[in-house]
């Protein structure tokens, strides 16, 4: 039986979107993307690790250009604060690493520019999806027109809507926990010297929390011109009152949005510099528009109702200690597109299949990324006692029976 040819209809041009919208169109489906955001999507991600192997396939599969910027990660070290060496701090654990560092502005340019203009529409909301007798599916769309389409994949992030129609109303939980974070351009900062090699993710642990950081390249990054970028950020343990306080704005302490310092928080931001190395302190004061975000829990229950389905952050929130967002929504599209490759006279036969392979590994990523998150801010062990042996033991037995790219 040959293969079927679907009418597919993406709601969400982020990296899943896109990602999916590659997979699909390559094996010969007709896919159209609704971005409900009328402007460009920016880095809102700012820096993402992906491991090296899967960098190297998506070069292979003309995903990305072979000149595709990056920066190799070949370590990850761990310093604390310590009157030894004021400076860089004390070392209490190095271990290897093999993944690449990327702006999340390369990789979605990367993949939008893969994806025909007439493919991706801008400034188009989708209001509702209503299913026909025969499993087809009606998208409402907010210029007042409809579409039709066989297939309907949520892409559209943690905020989605339609993931609500596949499950009900999902409730984003907050973790107990924020990330503040920072964009450092080489060529704003005259002392740049950064507190680490260039191929290592450095993370400076403290009672309380953990500041990391690590070099991705410069938004207008060459091969000429070898510009980087500094990415940090510090793990913050905050209670939900005091969150209400920093984040006064927000709709929902819960909502994962990034946003930008009042002066409460930018005090209590100076204050978190203080507990880690002078070098890197000093480093993150020079960034001259910090943001603070949520880190959640989200956990979609289905990833399939009829014709419609969950891929990305509209599945699943990972916190960002597994680093792993980019590379769940871009195995997702994958292996959707793969399922649908599937001789199975039903679509719904094939969404059905992905769904029971796809939801064990899912739940897999989702408890890695609390185990790691409860191992290295919530409930931590005391840094400044651990000895390079007991940060192996420690590491492994958390680990233990998780799988992980970066184990």
């Amino acid at each position: 039986m040959r293969n079927k040819k679907y009418r597919i209809a993406i709601v969400g041009g982020s990296i899943a979107g896109c990602s999916a919208a590659i997979a699909l169109a390559k094996n010969g489906h007709d896919v159209q993307i609704f971005e409900r955001s009328s402007s460009k999507l920016q880095d809102r991600g700012a820096g993402i690790v992906i491991p090296t192997p899967l960098f190297e396939s998506l070069k292979e599969q003309q995903w990305l250009d072979q000149d595709t910027p990056h920066t190799p990660l070949s370590g990850m070290s761990y310093r604390v604060k310590d009157a030894s060496n004021a400076e860089e701090g004390r070392s209490i654990w190095h271990r290897p690493l093999d993944a690449v560092s990327m702006r999340w502005g390369h990789l979605f340019a990367q993949l939008r520019k893969r994806v025909f203009e007439q493919d991706y529409i801008n400034g188009i909301d989708v209001l509702d999806i209503k299913q026909n007798d025969d499993q087809s599916q009606v998208l409402t769309l907010s210029d007042g027109s409809t579409y039709l389409a066989d297939l309907v994949i949520a892409a559209d992030g943690i905020h989605s809507r339609t993931r609500d129609l596949v499950n009900g109303p999902t409730k984003i939980n907050y973790s107990g926990y924020v990330l503040w974070r920072g964009l450092l351009d080489q060529t704003s900062a005259p002392a740049w010297q950064i507190p680490t090699p260039q191929n290592d993710v450095l993370w400076h642990p403290y009672n309380g929390g953990m500041a990391g950081c690590y070099v991705i390249p410069a938004s207008e990054h060459s091969a000429s011109t070898q510009k980087h970028t500094l990415n940090w950020g510090i793990y913050d343990k905050v209670d939900i009152d005091l969150l209400s306080k920093l984040l006064p704005d927000a709709k929902s302490p819960e909502a994962s949005s990034a946003h930008s310092l009042n002066d409460s928080a930018k005090k209590h931001l100076r204050n978190l510099l203080n507990n880690i190395p002078a070098l890197s302190a000093n480093l993150f004061r020079q960034t001259s528009a910090p943001f603070v975000q949520a880190i959640v829990d989200l956990d979609a229950k289905k990833l399939v109702t009829s014709n419609i389905v969950l891929i990305g952050d509209a599945a699943a929130v990972l916190r960002p200690h597994a680093a792993s967002g980019a590379v769940k929504a871009i195995d997702n599209a994958l292996s959707l597109a793969q399922a649908l490759q599937s001789t199975s006279s039903s679509i719904s036969d094939n969404l059905q299949s992905w769904q029971l392979q796809e939801s064990p590994k899912l739940r897999q990523q989702v408890t890695l990324s609390r185990t790691l998150g409860d191992g290295l801010v919530t409930s931590a062990p005391i840094w400044n006692d651990m000895s390079e042996t007991e940060m192996n033991q420690w590491w492994q037995s958390m680990l233990e029976g998780k799988n992980w790219y970066m184990k």
